[in-house]
């Protein structure tokens, strides 16, 4: 080997040592760097692994809270479904209850009226039978002269002198799908009187067998004084009630307990013509209750609460 390549190799291996040993120099001094981004890169995924933790359990908490209102609602529907249904149920079984009581009161009245009017015509025949009988007995003498019935002249007249200065209160024509109850009759078990109308110019009802009861009642008064008897308020509506409860206050009945809202009671005008004492009073109290119309107690002169213009029917 010359010279020359020797002296080459010599500095081709003093290169190779010195890059060896600034490798070993330089090496040592970029560890902790490296360590260092190391140790960020793993706290870098530290950190998204926990915010995607917390990510996810937020969305769980969310989802569960969801189905929670979504369980409670279903649940509160159901609740209130079932309410609604007992409530329609209940209400259609007191409405069939209330539309067979009210045919059974409807075919009880008919009934009663039709007995009625069979015990009429049977004591209308026995009476002809008797007058037959009679004229058979014994000569037939001329029958009498029509009498006019009129007041007896000691009977004055009557004349409008109420002094009742309060609102004014009216009857009530009732209610085709009435429930029966006080104040709601319906139209079917109800008869219109052959006479007289309210100030509001509505006729009078009554229940079927009170009506045809008042209305025997009235031709009797009718031969007695010469004219009908002067009605100011049969059947009263249970509205109609209210409002007169809430105008007179404790002297009118509780709603719902009125005796003209079962139509089975009348008021006379307020005049004095009917008045505690006189004739025509006198004569109502006397002879009513052969056609089942009576002043109740507490309605008498001295009663709890004296009205001489009030009659009830207990037939």
């Amino acid at each position: 080997m010359t010279r020359t390549w020797r002296l080459r190799l010599l500095a081709t291996l003093g290169s190779l040592a010195l890059v060896g040993t600034l490798a070993c120099t330089t090496a040592p001094a970029r560890v902790p760097e490296i360590a260092a981004q190391q140790a960020e890169t793993r706290a870098h995924d530290a950190r998204l692994r926990a915010e995607q933790a917390a990510l996810q359990a937020e969305t769980a908490d969310r989802v569960a809270a969801r189905e929670a209102a979504q369980t409670a609602v279903a649940a509160q529907l159901s609740d209130q479904l079932a309410a609604d249904r007992a409530a329609a149920e209940q209400a259609a079984a007191e409405q069939a209850a209330a539309e067979q009581a009210a045919a059974e009161q409807a075919a009880a009245e008919q009934a009663a009226a039709e007995q009625a009017a069979a015990e009429q015509a049977a004591a209308e025949q026995a009476a002809k039978q008797a007058a037959a009988a009679q004229a058979t007995a014994r000569p037939a003498r001329p029958a009498p002269a029509p009498v006019t019935a009129a007041p007896a002249p000691s009977v004055p007249a009557c004349v409008n002198d109420s002094t009742y200065a309060g609102p004014p209160f009216y009857t009530s024509a009732p209610d085709a799908e009435g429930d029966g109850s006080n104040g709601r009759l319906p139209a079917s078990a109800m008869t219109r009187l052959t006479w007289g109308h309210d100030t509001a110019g509505t006729p009078q009802y009554l229940a079927t067998r009170a009506a045809g009861a008042l209305d025997r009642l009235n031709a009797s008064y009718r031969a007695a004084f010469g004219t009908d008897l002067d009605l100011d308020l049969t059947y009263r509506s249970f509205d109609e009630q209210v409002r007169m409860r809430e105008a007179l206050g404790s002297v009118a009945a509780v709603p719902g307990t009125s005796s003209h809202g079962t139509g089975r009671a009348f008021d006379l005008q307020e005049w004095s013509c009917y008045g505690f004492g006189s004739a025509r009073y006198q004569w109502l109290v006397e002879n009513g209750p052969a056609f089942g119309w009576v002043a109740p107690g507490w309605a008498r002169q001295n009663g709890s609460n004296p009205e001489y213009w009030h009659f009830e029917y207990t037939g």
